[in-house]
């Protein structure tokens, strides 16, 4: 029996979710909540068979998986992209996406399967109207030659993707382009001392590297203060108000008392109490900079950005076989002859894919996306006073 999906999408799929005990789709993009679900396809994708396997990238969003995968269910991530030209000269904007299938297998535990094959993405405007989409809905028994192709082919995406953990959405959210990252200056003090707004504190340098990122005037900066002998962190959002070279001829320039940090080495810089600047600073340091603080960050940590892509380029051959030629015998595999374009397969690796990636997975990845300890901080080496990290929301733990 066939039958096709055109209005009412969302209606039919709710129909098809009661009586569900398990169930397994490939969907491309996925951004409803849990809330707008049916109960049955929720309760069904907790069955220890069934995955939802998705796309990371956008317009997915990270949010909504989580809350799916927070109640048990089986959410995997797909972490392959494509980069270049595959399309004919005058095509612009296809996106970088590789996992683009809308197929889901609705299994009631009878002789009797469905199968919705569409272009219906997890999204409200595919399944509530707003979009002209079209689908089948196939039945046919369990165990048929369809049924087992179909879910072979969405159990082979299953294994070479990434299984959903709360613990490392800041990590999913930065793959997908939606951490940006800030530039802060890191400091710390023997006792930490809250800085109140409009206060201002200078920092003075030897570098020129460090000193032109600093020249534009109101250039945001965040700053990150550590206490060195209690634990704790203080985050300001500050502004840059004053900035110059020292002229070591010109005894016009000086300071008034006030807080203040010196960058002379690789170590994270003391902030000083209030105080006066001492002969030395002027003699030694080539520039100044003073921030104004403009508020305190209390709802957000403090992590550090990814050194260079999270993406990797992997063996074209090695990608297309494990995913297209075991999936169907027929499928082709294009040769260098024969290729679409100009174009090169990248992965992030979670050690969900070992047959496709040549390097080892970066296990750690996801820690590097964990807040550091206060004394981790302390001894991190500071390579240039200006680090570009991503403010990230605090766990509840720490509010």
């Amino acid at each position: 029996m066939i039958e096709f999906v055109t209005h009412n999408a969302y209606q039919r799929f709710n129909e098809l979710s009661v009586g569900l005990i398990r169930t397994n789709a490939a969907v491309c993009y996925w951004t409803m909540p849990l809330p707008e679900l049916p109960l049955g396809f929720v309760s069904a994708l907790q069955h220890k068979d069934s995955c939802l396997v998705v796309d990371i990238h956008s317009p997915t969003s990270i949010d909504s998986l989580d809350e799916i995968g927070l109640i048990g269910a089986n959410v995997f991530l797909y972490l392959f992209q494509i980069v270049g030209r595959t399309e004919v000269a005058d095509s612009k904007g296809i996106p970088d996406h590789l996992m683009h299938a809308k197929v889901f297998v609705f299994d009631y535990g009878t002789d009797t399967i469905k199968i919705w094959v569409g272009s219906h993405n997890g999204t409200r405007r595919a399944m509530q109207g707003i979009n002209f989409e079209f689908a089948t809905v196939i039945t046919c028994p369990r165990n048929s030659a369809l049924h087992q192709s179909a879910l072979r082919y969405i159990i082979g995406i299953k294994n070479i993707s990434h299984a959903f953990k709360s613990s490392e959405i800041d990590l999913y959210r930065a793959i997908q382009g939606g951490l940006q990252s800030d530039a802060f200056i890191e400091l710390q003090e023997v006792k930490a001392t809250p800085l109140l707004n409009n206060s201002v504190l200078s920092i003075f340098g030897t570098r020129e590297s460090d000193y032109a990122q600093l020249k534009k005037i109101n250039k945001p900066i965040y700053l990150s203060i550590t206490g060195a002998t209690s634990a704790g962190e203080a985050i300001y959002k500050t502004s840059v108000v004053q900035t110059g070279y020292l002229d070591k001829q010109s005894k016009a320039l000086k300071f008034e008392p006030r807080r203040y940090a010196v960058k002379s080495s690789d170590t994270v810089p003391f902030l000083e109490p209030i105080k006066p600047i001492l002969p030395i600073i002027y003699n030694t340091c080539q520039y100044f900079v003073t921030l104004e603080i403009n508020c305190p960050i209390l709802d957000r940590d403090v992590v550090d950005a990814p050194d260079g892509s999270l993406w990797l380029d992997v063996p074209t051959d090695r990608y297309l076989n494990e995913t297209v030629k075991v999936q169907f015998n027929e499928a082709t595999i294009h040769t260098n002859e024969r290729s679409p374009g100009k174009f090169r397969v990248q992965g992030v690796n979670l050690g969900q894919a070992d047959s496709i990636f040549v390097s080892p997975p970066d296990i750690v990845m996801g820690d590097s996306f964990m807040a550091s300890s206060v004394y981790e901080r302390v001894r991190f080496q500071a390579r240039s006073l200006i680090r570009r990290k991503i403010l990230v929301e605090r766990l509840a733990s720490k509010q």
